[in-house]
Order: C-alpha cells, then structure tokens, then sequence
C-alpha cells in the first residue's frame, strides 16, 4: 500500500469473542483460521497514515474491531492521524443477528 492508495476491507463471515473487552475478538477465514483485532492492527500499522483505510464488518461480535480505527488502538475514540472509518454491526460483547 503506498500514499495514493485507498483500502477498502469488507468480511462477511463468522465473529467469535476471545476477551472481555473485545481486543482478542477474531473473523473467522476457512479452514478455521482465524485473525483478531491485534493481528489486524498489526498489519494495518504498515499502512501509511494517509492512506484511507474504510471497514465494513458485519460479524458478530465486530465491535471489538472499532478499536482499528483508533490510534494505537487505544480504547478510547478520538480524532487522529488516521484516516480510517467503519461499519460494525454488533459491540464487542453481542452478536449481530441471531
């Protein structure tokens, strides 16, 4: 991804809860593999800061994810360096539909 890029993720699949405040949450990919918010948050930390990255996360429990669009993955949504924004169905504790 360079500087004039844009990202756009979309999952549509399985969410499971993994911890209490939804840092460990993970989507579900085949063959079980899974990827959670830290990893996620890993990879999009190579993603220069211009660069928009847009999420549309429809699973259940995607609220853990919010925390992507936050700097640092703090806890707390406030206005940064970032130019990120998402959809997320559900909080990080509930399921989206069912």
């Amino acid at each position: 991804v360079r500087h004039n890029d844009r990202v756009f993720l979309i999952f549509n699949g399985h969410g499971l809860m993994e911890k209490s405040k939804g840092e460990g949450n993970v989507i579900r990919g085949w063959g079980n593999t899974t990827i959670s918010v830290r990893e996620l948050e890993e990879v999009l930390r190579g993603i220069p800061p211009e660069v928009p990255v847009k999420f549309v996360f429809p699973q259940c429990y995607s609220g853990g994810f919010v925390r992507l669009i936050t700097s640092e993955g703090q806890d707390v949504l406030h206005l940064n360096n970032f130019l990120r924004c998402g959809f997320f169905a559900g909080p990080f504790n509930k399921q989206s539909e069912g």
